[in-house]
C-alpha cells in the first residue's frame, strides 16, 4: 500500500502488512530481485507515506517507533545507500504525518495534530531551525507546487498555496 516511485523511476518504496505493523519496502520496478525491507534493526511500525528526495538519497515516512510509549507517530527518514541508515526528522507528543520534501530538499511540509486537528508546518529538512505553522484549519496533506510553493487544502475554506519565498 502507499507506493511511491524513485526518482530515476527505477525503484517503488510500499508497505507491506507483516506480523501485525505495516513495513517499509522497496524493489527494482522489473522485479529483477525481490522486495527488500527497508527499514530493519532499529524498527519502525505502522508507517504510513512514503516520500523519495529529489535527489533519490532519502525516503521520507511516518511511523510509530518501536517501544514509543507515546504510540504517536513521528517523521524519520532513511538513506537510501548500503547503510539504510534510520533517522528521526521530528518525534513530539502529537502525531506527525504525510510529510514531503521540497524539489531542492531545503524544506519538509507535514501535517501535525498538535494544535487540534491536523494543521500543515514547514521547517528545515536535515539542518538546523524552527518551524512555521501555515495552515489555520484542518488540512488535507501538503504538496511542493516548486521549490518555495507549499500548496494545500484548507478543509474549512479552499485549496492554499504558500509561498515561502
Amino acid at each position: 500500500m502507499r507506493p511511491s516511485w524513485s526518482p530515476d523511476g527505477t525503484r517503488i518504496a510500499f508497505y507491506a502488512f507483516n506480523d501485525s505493523s505495516y513495513d517499509l519496502h522497496w524493489m527494482p520496478v522489473d522485479k529483477s530481485q525481490p522486495p527488500v525491507r527497508v527499514v530493519e534493526g532499529d524498527d519502525t511500525r505502522n508507517a504510513s507515506t512514503t516520500n523519495w528526495t529529489r535527489d533519490g538519497a532519502w525516503i521520507v515516512f511516518d511511523g510509530v517507533a518501536t517501544g514509543d510509549a507515546r504510540d504517536t507517530e513521528d517523521i524519520f527518514a532513511v538513506g537510501t545507500g548500503s547503510d539504510r541508515k534510520r533517522v528521526t526528522i521530528l518525534s513530539t507528543p502529537a502525531n506527525e504525518q504525510a510529510a514531503v520534501v521540497s524539489p531542492n530538499g531545503r524544506w519538509l511540509a507535514y501535517t501535525s495534530d498538535e494544535g487540534g486537528g491536523q494543521r500543515v508546518y514547514v521547517r528545515p529538512f536535515m539542518r538546523e531551525g524552527g518551524r512555521a505553522l501555515i495552515s489555520t484549519g484542518a488540512s488535507a496533506p501538503p504538496l511542493w507546487a516548486s521549490d518555495a510553493e507549499v500548496v494545500y487544502l484548507d478543509r474549512e475554506s479552499s485549496l492554499k498555496t504558500l509561498i515561502l519565498y
